[in-house]
């Protein structure tokens, strides 16, 4: 009788056990891919230039829309190979890039060293690259006019050979390589006119554009053809990028009406989105909010320490961190608090005039700079810049007359410190420290060094004066997966979404 008691127990605590897996299992998650993606980051209301990329949208959009010889794998720390098979670099700087065959653009045609000498062709010739000045680096290409014309240091081997040969021998000649601004383009969408405009019928990235409505949306619609694509086979089929104001994505995201929306933190304090069935990724504070000058001489000194001490300490907003540096993430090139006093003015001006965009930034978070300049002494007057007027103020000569500086924010990355350095000097001001051997994730004390003179020449010059950091909001439905992204940087690949069944 004890046996079968015993035998009784173990039968039951095998069921138990058997129970306890099928439940499991189905705790397990299943995914499905998503037909429409509905997806909101901060874009301008035009179809996005490598040549001239001025919003962060334009960089996520430009990234599925081309793809480039390498990308740089952040999570093993190296370049490696995307439409290049390999590379290999030759004594005299010449990088020879094997390109991969069979590759083709959205059309089905193939992809060629000749598009690729013609996408960096256009970058040389038109020199207003926004992160990456390709032109300092190739040697021979300086005189370039045209399409047509031919240099010495890019050169088609072969169909699948590309030669690049540069002035020197550049680390950060490949993270230029890895971004967007060099995805490749078909020669024959690069149009023949003052701006070599592409007229974009074909696409090397995971995602084409299907149709684009400046009052109302982008389309993107997948492309199965992709290298990116192939890897996932379950990306979004796609992509709808409104854009409406944020206040309007705000009400969507409520309503359901959006299923992602990138976006900056309320200075008074965000929803309790998740109160709402909605998931919230943060990244690290890593978006810069700073005062941009828009003189191209050393004119604009007009922010004492003290000012900027009395921003941070009356601050009442919880999620704005004091931004001691220019720079986040890596303290081995941040500058320490005492040299950004030493290098700002000892006085504050009487007058600054602030150019603010469109909505962009809350009333409080305003209201609060301008109090607290007015302690001073100093009269904070505020210029609304459309939609349309802020990013063409940057590089406006005659900004100065409407103008002292820019409120404007800038999503920075871990891996690119010098970009955001060249980025936010903006195209109308040189620098006399060279910031070229600095533009590469590995950096030594040499290059350090480079980072720390030159954000100390933005403070002296007065072209940068930093206010906090912020971090970036990924709200999404519970329902979707964003897979594995990379948070510190807030940049969604949204070819890796899935929606959870």
């Amino acid at each position: 009788m004890r046996d079968k008691k015993v035998l009784l127990f173990f039968l039951l605590v095998g069921l138990a056990a058997l129970a306890g897996g099928y439940i499991f299992m189905n705790k397990t998650k299943s995914f499905s891919k998503i037909d429409l993606l509905r997806v909101r980051f901060p874009i301008g209301k035009q179809i996005p230039d490598p040549a001239n990329i001025v919003w962060t949208g334009d960089w996520y959009m430009l990234d599925h829309l081309s793809s480039g010889l390498i990308q740089y794998d952040s999570t093993k720390g190296r370049f490696r190979e995307m439409l290049a098979e390999r590379w290999e670099i030759f004594p005299n700087n010449t990088h020879r890039f094997y390109i991969k065959k069979n590759i083709v653009f959205s059309d089905g045609s193939p992809i060629t060293a000749h598009d690729f000498s013609a996408t960096l062709k256009r970058l040389l010739i038109r020199k207003s690259s926004s992160h990456f000045p390709l032109w300092d680096y190739v040697e021979g290409c300086e005189s370039l006019k045209s399409m047509q014309d031919e240099c010495s240091g890019l050169k088609v081997v072969d169909n699948h050979t590309l030669d690049i040969k540069l002035k020197g021998r550049y680390r950060s000649f490949l993270l230029q390589l890895a971004s967007p601004e060099t995805g490749v383009w078909s020669s024959r969408d690069i149009q023949d006119d003052k701006n070599l405009t592409i007229k974009a019928t074909r696409f090397s990235g995971p995602y084409i554009l299907e149709s684009f409505d400046p009052a109302l949306k982008f389309v993107l619609k997948r492309n199965p053809l992709s290298l990116i694509s192939k890897e996932f086979p379950d990306s979004p089929e796609r992509i709808e990028i409104p854009l409406e104001d944020l206040a309007l994505c705000e009400e969507k995201m409520l309503n359901g009406d959006l299923d992602i929306f990138m976006k900056n933190p309320l200075p008074t304090g965000e929803k309790n989105w998740r109160a709402h069935g909605i998931e919230v990724l943060k990244s690290s504070p890593s978006t810069l909010i700073y005062f941009s000058g828009v003189s191209p001489t050393a004119q604009q000194q007009k922010v004492a320490f003290q000012v900027l001490q009395e921003i941070w300490k009356s601050s009442p907003f919880e999620d704005l961190l004091p931004a001691t540096s220019l720079l986040p993430f890596e303290k081995a090139y941040r500058l320490d608090v005492e040299s950004i006093q030493n290098e700002l003015p000892s006085e504050t001006s009487k007058i600054i005039r602030l150019g603010v965009p469109f909505t962009y930034f809350q009333k409080e978070f305003l209201d609060h700079l301008t109090a607290t300049f007015k302690k001073f002494g100093s009269d904070l007057q505020l210029v609304v810049l459309s939609r349309e007027d802020y990013p063409k103020m940057f590089d406006n000569p005659d900004a100065i007359k409407r103008v002292d500086y820019i409120l404007t924010p800038y999503a920075a990355s871990e891996r690119y410190p010098a970009v955001q350095l060249r980025f936010m000097t903006g195209k109308l001001k040189n620098s006399p420290v060279d910031l070229k051997e600095a533009e590469t994730p590995e950096l030594d004390e040499k290059q350090v060094r480079v980072l720390k003179d030159y954000q100390k020449w933005l403070l002296k010059e007065g072209h940068v004066v930093p206010l906090f950091f912020e971090k970036i909001l990924v709200l999404h439905k519970q329902s979707i997966d964003l897979g594995i992204q990379e948070a510190p940087d807030a940049e969604v690949e949204l070819w890796k979404l899935r929606r959870i069944d």
